[in-house]
């Protein structure tokens, strides 16, 4: 948490900030998660070209079909977390309790 902008006791409407996690990392692994997608669509082209010669089985492209959606989901997963770097307040009310300090 690198910023903490609701007391307990304040009033906050829906869709406020009340406070912000450090999005460093979280860009560093949308960063590695597009890449890991690059990667991965590189080797399932390379395995469908292989498939289509009668270099590579079917199971085997199968596999590059399946990391490579699997590094698709990753990256989605990054990009929500990344997204979710500012908590804000589900609807209007009070703060009660401050379950959060900074660092």
């Amino acid at each position: 948490v690198i910023e903490v902008l609701a007391d307990k006791g304040a009033r906050v409407a829906t869709g406020q900030v009340i406070a912000r996690i450090d999005p460093k990392d979280r860009r560093a692994r949308v960063s590695e998660a597009r890449e890991l997608v690059n990667q991965r669509r590189i080797e399932f082209n390379a395995a469908q070209s292989l498939e289509k010669e009668g270099f590579y089985s079917k199971t085997r492209l199968a596999q590059a079909a399946a990391d490579l959606e699997a590094a698709k989901a990753q990256l989605k997963l990054a990009q929500i977390n990344l997204e979710k770097s500012d908590i804000q307040a589900p609807f209007d009310g009070v703060i009660g309790d401050r379950m959060v300090e900074l660092g």
